[in-house]
């Protein structure tokens, strides 16, 4: 079966990709919860969802 050009994924600027990638979060999406493995200390993450966001967002022909 031949590779035909819609078979192909468009051209992207993969600098621009990286550079979001390290864009942090807007604080409204961080939030911090209590570990206890790490002695108590308290965690700053940011939930899978907004993850997924972002990546939806910056890749859009992978849907």
């Amino acid at each position: 079966m031949a590779i035909t050009e819609a078979d192909l994924l468009p051209e992207v600027d993969v600098e621009a990709i990286v550079g979001e990638c390290y864009m942090p979060f807007p604080s409204d999406v961080i939030k911090i919860r209590n570990d206890a493995g790490t002695g108590g200390k308290d965690l700053s993450y940011v939930g899978h969802p907004e993850y997924t966001r972002r990546l939806d967002r910056l890749f859009p022909f992978a849907a």
